[in-house]
């Protein structure tokens, strides 16, 4: 079990917030170099080849489906911030 302290200040528009602290742990595994492991949970994050791919062709229907939403709800106010 790895164990550790991460310390930090909030940045906000009002100014640094007064240093915090979280205290972590995790599990780690140390294995020999070379050695074959299984995936865990945690790789589901990653993005694999094929999700790449996936994302690659169809980027541009993503972004004209984007403009199509977000264009007419900024204009119409339902969009805020965009």
């Amino acid at each position: 079990m790895m164990k550790g302290k991460v310390t930090f200040q909030v940045i906000t528009d009002a100014g640094v917030s007064s240093v915090q602290e979280i205290n972590i742990q995790f599990a780690l595994t140390v294995v020999e170099h070379g050695v074959r492991v299984q995936r865990t949970e945690w790789s589901h994050s990653q993005v694999t080849a094929t999700q790449r791919t996936l994302l690659i062709i169809f980027s541009p229907v993503i972004v004209a489906a984007w403009i199509a939403i977000c264009i007419p709800g900024s204009i119409l106010g339902y969009c805020e911030g965009s």
